[in-house]
């Protein structure tokens, strides 16, 4: 983390906005050609295994192959995560035309944690909330 000369809040603030936004733009551009790399990852995993089909692989191209099948998992955990946090920011951002379906779960989450009625000492059941208060 890098740290701010100013000794003004809102500089420090604002510095630390334009470095976040340097950052996000260099993400962003690498993130662009994300899709190139699966595709040659998975062009030279299928050369090589086209190869070994033929011959047994070498220690370097065995070595490579394992390489790029981690790398290639790293990619796709990435795409995920950035599949993921985009349905998330959309659902938040857009929430507004799925309504029913918002009040339906907020709804459920409500009823899962409620406690709809308590039994008492004499084995009555009681539903209103002064009374469930009043129970020790």
């Amino acid at each position: 983390m890098q740290h701010t000369h100013q000794t003004d809040a809102a500089s420090v603030l604002s510095t630390k906005f334009k470095r976040l936004r340097y950052s996000l733009k260099n993400w962003s551009k690498q993130f662009s050609n994300m899709k190139t790399f699966i595709t040659n990852c998975n062009t030279v995993i299928l050369h090589l295994d086209a190869l070994e089909e033929l011959r047994t692989l070498y220690n370097p191209e065995h070595n490579l192959r394992n390489i790029l099948k981690t790398h290639l998992a790293a990619l796709l955990r990435s795409m995920n995560t950035y599949w993921k946090n985009r349905y998330t920011e959309n659902r938040i951002k857009f929430g507004g035309e799925c309504t029913k379906f918002f009040h339906a779960m907020a709804t459920i989450t409500f009823r899962k944690n409620t406690i709809m009625q308590l039994q008492n000492d004499q084995g009555v059941w009681i539903q209103d909330h002064e009374s469930k208060a009043g129970i020790t």
